[in-house]
């Protein structure tokens, strides 16, 4: 809850386009994968999830938020949050 509404996130996973991993344009107008390189600090491989390292970035992301919206704002995360983030 912040400010008295359920604010609701999650993060999501993507993949890299096979044409951009390859150095080639990628045909596809309306190509849903990445076409540039993610940011690093989002970026997880399969272990790393498996380590719940995704989850520590989430908290980060959350705590940002919450510490941009002052101090007379409260918040929580429920712990059954099953976030998961981009894989590189």
């Amino acid at each position: 809850m912040i400010d008295g509404r359920l604010i609701k996130t999650s993060l999501g996973t993507t993949k890299y386009c096979s044409h951009f991993m390859k150095n080639q344009q990628c045909p596809k107008g309306d190509c849903m994968y990445l076409h540039e390189l993610g940011d690093p600090e989002a970026s997880f491989t399969k272990e790393e999830m498996h380590q719940g390292k995704h989850l520590e970035y989430e908290k980060r992301l959350h705590d940002t938020l919450i510490a941009s919206l002052g101090p007379n704002t409260t918040a929580t995360i429920p712990s059954s949050s099953s976030a998961s983030s981009s894989s590189s």
